[in-house]
């Protein structure tokens, strides 16, 4: 159920490793949406264990209502936007659990493998290919991309096969974030 009937939209932002997740929430950002990362809301939570992900301490195995307590003070001080965006889940329990409780949405964002690793390279140009495969492949297993790639699929609201040019990208984000800022 939502917090009260002038609550924005919620959309839950999912996808591969280096598919464009960050691009998006930066999008929808500057089109007007709040954008939440939720690393932070999940570092902070006192239930599950403390682990090590990508050079961060965070948690794992947390209680689904202690990180939407959280989420919950954080959307209670968003006024006047149409959209809040949620970047970007690991787990697809996590974000069905949470796009239920909010009455969200969910964007799966993918790319292949070679625009992927291609990407990576740019923002590390001083890594091997190999180690940027590498890296690839870690976050992957470390995130259960392939393991999960399916339900992800088949409970995402919309899906982006981001496969082509940035302004390809962008256009299909628009068209998901016109589609939920007017319908707020």
């Amino acid at each position: 159920m939502r917090l009260h009937a002038d609550q924005p939209r919620v959309l839950l932002l999912a996808g591969q490793t280096e598919s464009g997740k960050s691009t998006a929430g930066v999008s929808f950002e500057q089109w007007g949406a709040v954008r939440i990362k939720i690393r932070p809301l999940i570092e902070s939570l006192h239930s599950g264990r403390s682990v090590e992900h990508e050079g961060f301490a965070t948690r794992a195995g947390f209680n689904h209502e202690e990180f939407l307590d959280r989420l919950r003070s954080h959307l209670a001080a968003v006024e006047d936007r149409r959209l809040v965006v949620l970047e970007s889940f690991t787990d697809v329990e996590h974000a069905l659990f949470t796009r239920t409780a909010l009455e969200g949405r969910l964007l799966w964002i993918t790319a292949p493998l070679r625009l992927r690793l291609g990407r990576l390279s740019e923002m590390m140009p001083d890594t091997s290919a190999q180690q940027v495969r590498a890296i690839v492949a870690g976050k992957d297993v470390r995130k259960r991309v392939v393991e999960q790639a399916e339900a992800w699929a088949s409970v995402a609201d919309f899906h982006i096969n981001n496969d082509q040019g940035l302004d390809v990208y962008l256009s299909r984000l628009r068209t998901v974030y016109d589609s939920l800022a007017t319908t707020a």
